[in-house]
């Protein structure tokens, strides 16, 4: 599944089976520009990033309920102790770049801010049939803007 253009929003249809792994496949920018200089490398410092969620259709959610819409009837996202960031943009890099983030059960890495990988830590595992995979382009403050080329999620069994 794919999003482009304007869209900042994301959603799979429901997987069947529990996944191997997960990838997305992005391509993304930031506005150009930022105040300060970077300290600890090139993605550190950035307020725009592409998160993943999960929705659970709603016998088996246990969190708070998704807003109502046509896609989201009868799901309900589902927390993780932190937000499962995908990617955070270069910052102050108006080029658009592409990324391959590769999840799987056993992935378990840590922020890195020579690359700007979020920790995939518990996503896969938390998956369950029936369950869909969400992804949102975000920018944490006025002036900063996330800029999607396009985004893909596979899902692999």
């Amino acid at each position: 599944m794919r999003i482009s253009g304007e869209s900042r929003l994301l959603v799979t249809a429901s997987i069947p089976a529990k996944p191997e792994r997960v990838v997305f496949r992005l391509e993304s920018c930031d506005q150009g520009w930022a105040d300060e200089n970077p300290i600890d490398g090139p993605y550190a410092g950035s307020y725009t990033w592409i998160e993943a969620f999960i929705y659970r259709p709603d016998e088996d959610a246990t969190d708070a309920p998704a807003p109502q819409g046509d896609w989201e009837a009868g799901f309900r996202l589902m927390k993780y102790p932190e937000v499962w960031v995908i990617q955070r943009n270069k910052r102050a890099d108006s080029q658009y770049r592409s990324y391959e983030i590769v999840w799987t059960k056993d992935t378990d890495f840590g922020w890195d801010p020579m690359v700007g990988r979020g920790s995939g830590r518990g996503f896969v595992q938390t998956l369950r049939p029936g369950d869909r995979i969400g992804i949102l382009a975000c920018a944490q403050y006025a002036g900063w803007v996330n800029y999607i080329k396009c985004a893909e999620v596979e899902v692999v069994f």
